[in-house]
């Protein structure tokens, strides 16, 4: 009978870690889908776009970050769409005595006030951000000029901003680099401009357009630090579809060359469940996973999950990541 009574307690404690959570879905679902997160050993790394705070007026985003230190304790958490205004002077504290090393690094050019911010257990350097442009390569003045303007026109004519420079940013660790990344997101002024039908070939077939033209910057990017040899993790918010109707679009396999993916299962990270976006039509029938983990050779990853948290309009990334034997 105590034997009983201990093992209770027991399995009471391994699930309470999680009860604390604020579920964006069923919470019995995001139990089943972080059961095996404890025991994983490995550097623990979270991502996620928190959408500047624009969804946490009832304090699910401190309530989220507080289970999330406490009890799964990351590495290395990474945050989307930050700026301090984004969290509770609480949680930024929180934040502050559990992170030694800090890195902020903004959007666009000229800056916005948003951007990528980094907290971290271990020490690393921050090397200089490249700004990644998202226009034709070899442009003469003129059409460069033309080529931004035609988007720029659209997009104030229906409240989109279109400031679309984005940073590529690498860390180096001790022993890997870590490249957090956030792509831009032509795909609404396209609408507005050009019709939902081309949108939609250019989203599944195309590169051609602001997205491929920053893609192709990225790679040419990652080819440098490929071919230094040292091992590196990318992820982020990619803004393409891993995948759309059954098809790969030709963006997002350009992305993953010659890297090995993290998440290849079919869990979707936006919009969330709670967003303003599943009010959209074709969000109504169809979720995507655009924020991705990718990595070299020399990495295995374990306890990958994609958690329904409450806070965002994206659902964010959980993986371990361990060096091969």
């Amino acid at each position: 009978m105590r034997r009983n009574l201990l093992i209770l307690i027991a399995l009471f404690a391994c699930n309470s870690a999680f009860s604390q959570f604020v579920w964006d879905e069923k919470a019995r679902s995001g139990q089943r889908r972080v059961r095996k997160l404890e025991k994983a050993a490995g550097l623990k790394i979270f991502w996620w776009n928190i959408m500047y705070g624009g969804l946490s007026q009832k304090r699910e985003l401190a309530d989220n970050f507080k289970t999330l230190i406490s009890e799964m304790a990351p590495d290395i958490l990474a945050l989307g769409e930050y700026n301090d205004r984004a969290l509770t002077p609480e949680t930024l504290n929180l934040l502050e005595s559990t992170y030694p090393f800090q890195h902020y690094f903004a959007y666009g050019k000229p800056k916005r006030d948003l951007g990528i911010k980094v907290f971290s257990k271990h020490k690393f350097s921050a090397r200089q951000a490249i700004v990644m442009d998202w226009v034709p390569f070899n442009l003469s003045a003129e059409e460069d000029e033309n080529y931004r303007n035609q988007w720029h026109k659209v997009g104030r004519m229906n409240g989109q901003h279109t400031n679309w420079f984005f940073p590529y940013q690498v860390l180096d660790f001790e022993k890997f680099s870590l490249i957090p990344i956030h792509l831009n997101q032509p795909w609404n002024v396209m609408r507005f401009n050009h019709g939902a039908g081309t949108t939609f070939r250019h989203l599944l077939f195309r590169d051609d357009n602001p997205h491929g033209y920053q893609v192709k910057r990225l790679r040419k990017l990652l080819e440098k630090d490929l071919s230094s040899g040292r091992e590196f993790i990318m992820f982020g918010d990619f803004n393409i579809p891993r995948r759309l109707l059954g098809v790969r679009p030709k963006i997002a396999r350009q992305l993953k060359k010659d890297l090995v993916e993290v998440y290849r299962d079919g869990v979707k990270t936006f919009p969330a469940k709670s967003a303003p976006e599943r009010g959209v039509s074709i969000f109504k029938i169809h979720k995507i996973k655009i924020d991705m983990a990718f990595h070299t050779a020399g990495f295995k990853t374990s306890a990958k999950a994609v958690l329904p948290l409450k806070g965002s309009d994206h659902y964010p990334l959980y993986f371990v990541l361990k060096a091969k034997d």
